[in-house]
């Protein structure tokens, strides 16, 4: 008898060291299992065959604005209010199948989620739960509208001189190029628009370079004055300033140095003072003025014109995009030239913003870190 007992203890033994083990190894893969799921972008649920929550990762958490502590336990309708995120839970429960949707969270930023569904099984095939993986696609939904409107824009943009020209050269063809006004008036008409083609194609191409060389880092910058690229801008844009006997004025501290690409640097504000001429009146005035304030370089180009109405300005940097399509056609403008401003001032680590009151005037302003800063190189890379 001690023998059998001692024979049994063993067993006994053997039996708790192996159990152990395998609570060890079981406990091992739960942790294994936790650390993949909240390092997971995705939200994660699982619900067991009653629709109460078993399992739910820090994403989920997150898009559900809820604490972990609030869900365990619970059921997902008590958890999250949503009937159409309900309705998909159920579909998954009744027909036993996977599924891939989209639907709305209302909250604050009327978050985008590609919900992905399936039913969790026994080794029996006998339904014991479901699981469910929420995707956050609001950014790329809003990329995806802003290539659809950048798309449309473009061939809108294009269309419009190119059948104006058409419908010139048909006029020609039919016999209007016998009459010698109406042939010079024509002809001026069909250079116009093929000029306007031109600007449009060439501050796309400039766009998408800037954009690319910057994604790259393929943008050379040197610590240089900002003197030079100011009066350069000037220069450049004179000749629109006379047309209109608008004066340039220029304020700014000649010592001023500034981490640049000169050529970019120097577009910029030429699209900015080209942008005030553009929109200030007859005889009028723009101010260029900069100065420097706790190591950022601030350079406003300022104008009296028509101004811009408040719910316009947060749009104002968009491709294409006009408070005014009608009279910005007239000015000759392509609807590019505040977007490339923007882009090459993130390119240089900077910011830019807009302040206007309607019939006093807009003024712009970039800032950008100077070239005596330590922190300069670090926003530029940044």
């Amino acid at each position: 008898e001690p023998e059998e007992l001692s024979s049994h203890a063993l067993a006994m033994s053997q039996m708790a060291s192996k159990l152990q083990s395998e609570i060890q190894d079981l406990s091992n893969q739960k942790m294994k299992l936790d650390a993949v799921l909240s390092c997971m972008k995705e939200g994660v649920i699982a619900l067991d065959k009653d629709g109460r929550i078993i399992s739910v990762n820090k994403a989920a958490l997150s898009l559900l604005d809820v604490t972990e502590s609030r869900v365990r336990g619970r059921l997902i309708e008590e958890v999250a209010r949503n009937s159409e995120l309900h309705e998909h839970i159920r579909w998954v429960f009744e027909h036993g199948e996977s599924f891939r949707t989209e639907l709305v969270l209302r909250n604050k930023k009327n978050t985008v989620l590609e919900l992905h569904g399936a039913v969790l099984r026994d080794p029996g095939e006998v339904i014991i739960g479901a699981l469910f993986v929420l995707h956050d696609v609001t950014e790329y939904k809003r990329l995806e509208r802003m290539r659809t409107e950048f798309v449309a824009n473009v061939s809108h943009e294009l269309r419009t001189p190119i059948t104006s020209i058409k419908g010139f050269v048909e006029t020609l063809a039919e016999g209007a190029k016998h009459n010698p006004e109406e042939l010079d008036r024509f002809l001026g008409i069909i250079s116009r628009q093929t000029d306007r083609l031109g600007a449009i194609i060439k501050d796309l191409l400039s766009l998408a370079k800037i954009e690319r060389s910057a994604d790259v880092g393929d943008i050379e910058f040197v610590i240089s004055p900002l003197k030079g690229a100011l009066l350069s801008a000037i220069e450049v844009s004179e000749g629109k300033a006379t047309s209109k006997d608008i004066h340039l004025l220029l304020d700014y501290d000649e010592t001023l140095e500034i981490r640049m690409n000169p050529h970019l640097f120097e577009q910029a504000i030429i699209n900015l003072i080209d942008n005030a001429i553009k929109y200030s009146p007859e005889s009028g005035e723009v101010r260029i003025n900069a100065h420097k304030e706790e190591e950022m370089l601030h350079l406003s180009v300022s104008d009296h014109g028509c101004g811009i109405p408040k719910d316009h300005l947060p749009r104002l940097f968009e491709r294409f995009y006009r408070v005014d399509k009608a009279r910005s056609r007239e000015l000759g403008g392509t609807g590019l030239g505040l977007a490339i401003v923007k882009h090459i001032v993130q390119a240089h680590g900077g910011k830019v913003q807009v302040e206007s009151t309607v019939g006093e005037g807009t003024t712009f302003t970039l800032s950008l870190p100077c070239g005596d800063s330590e922190q300069a190189e670090l926003q530029v890379a940044g």
